[in-house]
């Protein structure tokens, strides 16, 4: 349907590049996943989005996440019962696809989104969404406060100045189940 419209390849194209198996998708759920989160143009994905999730899931977008995700509210709770809130970008954008003024902006964001929960940051800590960062993004976090980062590899770290930015850790999938 929007194939001329936003000059697109043919689907064997986006298969190909797309279809690789991740953790825990097969390559055709990730297919889907990169295909809506990265590969096509930001507004055709939400056209799309928007319509897939109004078909499938419901059109009430609001009460949906309000049953899935935390509110500023818990948040704040949680920060006044000494637990700490890290960064996850602002939009949840893949941060290594986005120019560095954006990069920039996306933490700006995400900094006033902390400081607004009542987070010092100073000394604060970012989790890459998706695991993409570069380097600009490294240095953006540096010059913002920013004194760590997780990135999606799985495996133990020992934290060191070389790798503060680019820390490994484990999915909580990677863990038995009581």
């Amino acid at each position: 349907e929007y194939r001329s419209k936003y000059d697109l390849k043919n689907n064997a194209y986006y298969f190909n590049k797309l279809a690789v198996p991740f953790s825990y998708d097969s390559k055709e759920i990730i297919f889907v996943k990169r295909l809506l989160q990265k590969e096509l143009e930001k507004d055709l994905r939400k056209v799309i989005i928007n319509k897939l999730f109004n078909k499938y899931v419901t059109n009430d977008e609001k009460s949906f996440s309000d049953e899935l995700y935390m509110n500023e509210d818990q948040l704040k709770i949680m920060i006044n019962n000494n637990m700490h809130v890290g960064g996850h970008g602002f939009n949840h954008y893949w941060l290594e696809t986005l120019t560095a003024h954006e990069q920039e902006i996306q933490i700006n964001l995400t900094r006033k989104f902390l400081k607004d929960l009542g987070m010092k940051t100073n000394d604060w800590v970012m989790a890459y969404p998706f695991g993409s960062y570069n380097q600009s993004l490294i240095e953006i976090l540096k010059r913002s406060g920013c004194i760590l980062s997780f990135t999606t590899h799985s495996s133990l770290t020992k934290l060191n100045k070389k790798n503060a930015f680019t820390l490994e850790r484990f999915d909580t999938n990677q863990f038995p189940k009581a």
